[in-house]
C-alpha cells in the first residue's frame, strides 16, 4: 500500500530525531512545520501499531447513586397513567424528591429497560374502510397540486378513482383543473 507524503514525512522525521540526533527546531523548519507538530509527529499515537501494541481506551461510566424509593415511584407513576410521559413523571419526581432525582433522559431509559413503555392499542379506532358493496357509477377524483414540468409549466395531475374497487383507472396532466377536460376524459 502507497504511503501518503505526510506518513512518509512522518516516518523520515522520526528516524532523523531518534537515530540521527537530529533537533525538534531543526526538523521543524527542514519540513516547513511548527514545533508542536514535529512533537506530534514523534508521539506514538501516530506510529502504526500492531493490534497486541495499541492501547485499549477503558470508558468510564459514572453512575449517581439513587435511593430505590425513586425508582420505584417512577414504576408508580407510570402504572397509575400508563400514557404519562417522562417529562412529566420528572416534574412529579421533583416535588417528592426534590434533591436526588434522575436526571430527565435517565427517567426514560429506565422506563424502556423495566418494559413500561404505553402502547396505545386503540390508535385505529374510529377509521373504517370505505367501499362500496356493488359497483356503481361513483368516481372519486384526486388531484394532485400544481407541477411544473420543463417546458410544460403548470400542469395538474388528475385521477379517477373508482369507488367501488379502489382502482385507479385513468391519470393524466391536465393544463386546469376544470371540470370539463376531466368529464371528457370519464367518457372516452
Amino acid at each position: 500500500m502507497k504511503k501518503s507524503k505526510n506518513e512518509t514525512n512522518r516516518e523520515e522525521a522520526r528516524e532523523l530525531h531518534y537515530n540521527k540526533g537530529l533537533m525538534i527546531e531543526k526538523l521543524a523548519s527542514r519540513y516547513c512545520k511548527s514545533t508542536r507538530t514535529i512533537y506530534r509527529w514523534l508521539n506514538n499515537n501516530y506510529q502504526e501499531k500492531t493490534p497486541d501494541q495499541q492501547k485499549i481506551k477503558k470508558k468510564y461510566k459514572w453512575t449517581r447513586k439513587y435511593p430505590p424509593e425513586v425508582f420505584t415511584q417512577i414504576i408508580e407513576l407510570k402504572k397509575e397513567l400508563p400514557q404519562r410521559s417522562a417529562p412529566i413523571v420528572w416534574k412529579l419526581l421533583q416535588k417528592e424528591f426534590p434533591n436526588n432525582k434522575p436526571s430527565l433522559s435517565t427517567i426514560p431509559k429506565y422506563i424502556r429497560d423495566k418494559r413500561h413503555t404505553y402502547k396505545n392499542n386503540n390508535r385505529r379506532q374510529g377509521y373504517i374502510k370505505f367501499e362500496r358493496s356493488k359497483p356503481n357509477d361513483l368516481w372519486q377524483i384526486d388531484i394532485a397540486g400544481v407541477q411544473t414540468v420543463g417546458h410544460l409549466e403548470k400542469l395538474y395531475l388528475i385521477a379517477l378513482l373508482d369507488d367501488f374497487s379502489r382502482f385507479i383507472v385513468v391519470v393524466e396532466y391536465f393544463k386546469n383543473q376544470k371540470g370539463i377536460s376531466i368529464k371528457s376524459e370519464k367518457q372516452s
